[in-house]
């Protein structure tokens, strides 16, 4: 078990509860947007499910 485990498991938790709102203005204070992503959460989970297969 890494030390690390319970850090990650507790932002796991935090980022969980978050709805799209909150968890759009977290990614806008943190990350820089992609030049071409279209910045919202919806676009985001279907760039991800397009790469991931799901």
């Amino acid at each position: 078990m890494a030390k690390t485990d319970a850090l990650i498991a507790g932002v796991k938790q935090y980022l969980a509860d978050m709805n799209d709102d909150e968890f759009t203005a977290l990614v806008d204070e943190v990350r820089e947007p992609e030049p071409k992503a279209g910045g919202s959460v919806t676009a985001g989970r279907n760039r991800y499910n397009s790469t991931h297969g799901a």
